[in-house]
Formats: structure tokens, sequence, C-alpha cells
């Protein structure tokens, strides 16, 4: 940070996941998170790439996020993470399916390996679990996402 303004100079570790879900064309990412969360893939848009799909005017957005809140983060929403997930994958066009949680959802301990297995028990599209992390920059979050895919 700059010691005058106290502006970041670095891009979140989530700015940088995006940026390499946009890179990835066939790649869909949902995260667990509450509505904050798809106006950092706005900001790839607006500023990064003007081409980028990973938001759609029709919806079909390639990020997606879970709406957790801080009222509803202590109840039982697996079954709508695997719902969305699975929905996520049937998209057409979809060929890779990514997972990841702020730190607000991760600290629940909620077994996302576990609900992949759940919504995919038969195989299907990849899926993959990508690391949350509360601290890093947008090269974390980039290699974040290359590391799992290449772990695939």
């Amino acid at each position: 940070m700059t010691e005058s303004t106290g502006v970041p100079m670095n891009p979140s570790y989530l700015i940088g996941a995006y940026l390499a879900v946009n890179a990835v064309s066939d790649a869909y990412f949902l995260l667990d998170a509450p509505g904050c969360a798809p106006s950092k893939a706005q900001l790839i848009h607006g500023r990064h790439d003007l081409g980028s799909d990973l938001l759609d005017c029709e919806g079909t957005h390639r990020i997606q996020y879970s709406g957790t809140r801080v009222t509803t983060v202590a109840t039982n929403l697996e079954d709508k993470l695997v719902e969305d997930v699975k929905r996520l994958a049937e998209t057409p066009g979809c060929g890779v399916v990514m997972m990841s949680s702020m730190p607000m959802c991760n600290i629940l301990g909620t077994d996302y390996e576990r609900l992949l297995r759940k919504a995919f028990p038969n195989g299907g599209v990849p899926a993959y679990i990508v690391p949350s992390r509360i601290s890093g920059d947008w090269l974390d979050g980039y290699e974040a996402i290359l590391e799992t895919l290449a772990s695939g």
C-alpha cells in the first residue's frame, strides 16, 4: 500500500482467480460467498478485458455465487450448493467446474469435496475445489486456479 493514499497496489486473490477463469473459455466457477462476489467480475470486464464473457446479459454467468449472507451462513446450505454446481455443469459449453469459498464461509468447515462427490457421483464434467485464502494478491489467485486445473 502506498503511505500517502492507503490504496492497495495489487488486486486481490479473488480478482486473480477470476482472471484465470476468464482465460479458460469453458471454465465455470461457483463461489460460496455473499452478494459482493460478482462485483469483482465486473472489474475484469470494465478494466481488463472488454471481451470477457464471465458475466452474460442473459444471466448465464461463468462466475456464480451462493448468495450466503451473514444471517444464513450458519444454516445448512449444502443442498443448494450441490444444485448450484450441478446447474453450472449442465450449462452448454461447460468443460470444467471449479468451486471455492470466501473466508466467511470457509471458517464453517464445509466439506466442499464431499459436495462435489454428491453432485457428480458418476463423474461427468471435471469438478475441482480451489483453495480459499484470506491473504494473497491476484497472482496467488491466478496461480491457485492454474494449479487446481493442472492437478486434475
